[in-house]
């Protein structure tokens, strides 16, 4: 049985993937803190829906798809 991807992965792995490679590109590209983002990535927080919508329309993917669905 495969392990599901955590949504902090999933969002370190596309961010890596995409042109804001550094945390603090990306959470300046969303509006958001770096330490947010890190918390984020971490699995420490978990991001409204609207700071999702942001950061799959930042990264070009759909939101379903950075939330794993």
């Amino acid at each position: 049985m495969q392990k599901e991807e955590s949504f902090g992965a999933r969002l370190k792995e596309l961010r890596l993937k995409s042109k804001y490679v550094s945390q603090d590109e990306l959470a300046d590209a969303v509006g958001i803190a770096r330490q947010t983002l890190g918390n984020y990535e971490n699995n420490s927080r978990n991001p409204d829906s609207e700071v999702i919508k942001r950061l799959a329309k930042t990264l070009e993917v759909s939101a379903l798809s950075l939330i794993h669905i």
